[in-house]
């Protein structure tokens, strides 16, 4: 993994991004689990 980031977006700017990049994940942020760092999460449930 080179970079990660979050960024909060509508449909078209994801469309447009999935139609950009590489690899993009995405994920549902209300199933964060409690007690850890969103970041932490994010990476570990997209990876």
């Amino acid at each position: 993994m080179r970079a990660a980031g979050v960024i909060r977006c509508t449909e078209e700017i994801a469309d447009m991004v999935r139609e950009t990049l590489w690899d993009v994940c995405e994920y549902d942020p209300r199933k964060i689990s409690p007690g850890i760092s969103s970041m932490d999460w994010d990476i570990a449930s997209c990876c």
